[in-house]
């Protein structure tokens, strides 16, 4: 199934859907509202209209973003989340906001600039319950229990792709480098109980008691695309044996939380 069949599924379902731009996001706090975030990387689109908006140097995937909402394709939606990863972003959540009159709603979430400060820390709390009380406007109340229990399933989703990375690092994981990022990046617009069995089958069925002989190589940068790059790797007999993308390991493997307040615990595994 693919992420647009998936996606008109859980409308079909009554579900709400949030567009999501990248990359840091605590996506516990909306499957705890039963919302489900849907990350908006590189729709397969040329940017045509976005372009009369953006500076000619703005990056593909903020330039693709602006077009998939330009040309309707994420009208049944039910809003969008901001965060300000990077002045890009935050750019064109000015224009999407400010200026081209769209009907879906807009939500924003701001990270610290200086996170090492016992300031900052604060200042990421009232950012996450701020995020909340914005959603609960529309979306109904936030409850903690089910917070905690979208934590769990957040942890379980962590430590499945840690395994993944791990088996993947020592040969073992016999999936093809496009199979693995595609895998992997399922997780970007599934809830994380349709998520979690796709992850376990994977681990059970593609590991191999025999290494391989594959070239190990590390990939860097923000997507692992084209997809016709990890082909060729494939056929070069390369295997990419970790990477350092922000779509992927940069933000995936996050650590674990100690916290019983959810939102100290989101605080532990977004910020710290």
């Amino acid at each position: 199934m693919t992420r647009k069949e998936y996606l008109l599924k859980q409308k079909d379902l009554r579900k709400a859907i949030i567009g999501v731009f990248p990359a840091q996001y605590p996506k516990e706090i909306f499957w705890a509202m039963d919302i489900l975030p849907a990350e908006i990387w590189d729709p397969p689109m040329e940017p045509v209209q976005a372009s009369r908006h953006l500076q000619v140097y703005t990056c593909s995937v903020v330039k693709l973003g602006l077009e998939l909402i330009l040309q309707g394709k994420a009208a049944f939606l039910d809003g969008f989340l901001f965060p300000h990863t990077c002045d890009s972003i935050q750019n064109m959540a000015s224009v999407v906001f400010d200026y081209i009159g769209l009907n879906n709603p807009c939500y924003f979430f701001y990270h610290p600039k200086e996170p090492y400060s016992k300031a900052a820390e604060e200042y990421y709390i009232e950012q996450l319950k701020s995020l909340v009380a914005n959603l609960e406007t529309r979306f109904g109340p936030l409850n903690e229990n089910s917070l905690r229990e979208s934590m769990s399933l957040g942890k379980r989703v962590s430590e499945l792709i840690a395994q993944l990375y791990e088996r993947r690092a020592s040969g073992v994981l016999t999936s093809s480098n496009r199979e693995f990022y595609s895998l992997i990046r399922k997780g970007e617009y599934m809830w994380p109980e349709d998520y979690i069995p796709i992850l376990e089958k994977h681990l059970e069925n593609k590991t191999s008691k025999i290494k391989s002989n594959a070239a190990p190589v590390i990939l860097s940068g923000v997507l692992p695309n084209p997809p016709q790059l990890l082909d060729l790797l494939d056929q070069l007999n390369i295997r990419v044996a970790h990477d350092d993308l922000l779509n992927c390991s940069r933000r995936l493997l996050a650590p674990k939380t100690q916290s019983n307040d959810p939102f100290l615990a989101l605080k532990e595994k977004y910020f710290d």
